[in-house]
């Protein structure tokens, strides 16, 4: 696959202790998940992404080579919350418009991303008929490809645990605050 090179086979449980590991310290998404009513980061999560049907998928670590070129063709995932404000009624667009969108710019937590990016990083994304699908890291995706629109300097050490293509779209899930 263009832009990434393998690294080694995942396991499920493997993919979600990175995902865990990237997320359930945040306060930001301690927060969200009781404002939802959920009581810990793992149900909220099992929760959202039970329709995706993930732990039935083979699963493959990946270095991302020059992450802002290489998670421009990658689309952005299912999530309500991102459809409705970022998507202009495209499903699954590319990072490379969804950068494009006018608010993307204004939102402090890309401008953070970029400031402060975290390397070494991995995100997570399946395959489908709309190609690579990020399902966590959509923040991280899009500060990436936004600096290397912008010209910044941001080639940090990325990888993706990548599941194995299955035919079909994800569903939408999430809720918007």
């Amino acid at each position: 696959m263009e832009g990434l090179t393998f690294v080694r086979d995942l396991t499920w449980p493997e993919v979600f202790k990175i995902w865990r590991g990237n997320e359930e310290h945040l306060e930001k998404w301690k927060e969200l998940y009781k404002k939802r009513g959920f009581e810990t980061w793992e149900v909220w999560r099992r929760n959202l992404i039970a329709p995706m049907d993930l732990e039935s998928r083979t699963w493959k670590l990946y270095r991302i080579e020059t992450p802002g070129k290489t998670i421009a063709n990658f689309h952005g995932g299912p999530f309500r919350g991102w459809t409705e404000r970022y998507y202009d009624g495209v499903a699954a667009p590319e990072f490379r418009e969804i950068i494009k969108h006018p608010n993307i710019k204004t939102v402090f937590a890309f401008q953070d991303f970029i400031a402060n990016f975290p390397s070494p990083t991995t995100v997570t994304g399946v395959q489908n008929d709309d190609g690579v699908v990020i399902i966590e890291g959509m923040h991280r995706s899009t500060s990436v490809v936004l600096a290397a629109a912008e010209g910044k300097d941001l080639e940090p050490e990325m990888y993706i645990a990548l599941a194995d293509y299955q035919p079909g779209h994800l569903p939408l899930v999430g809720k918007r605050d």
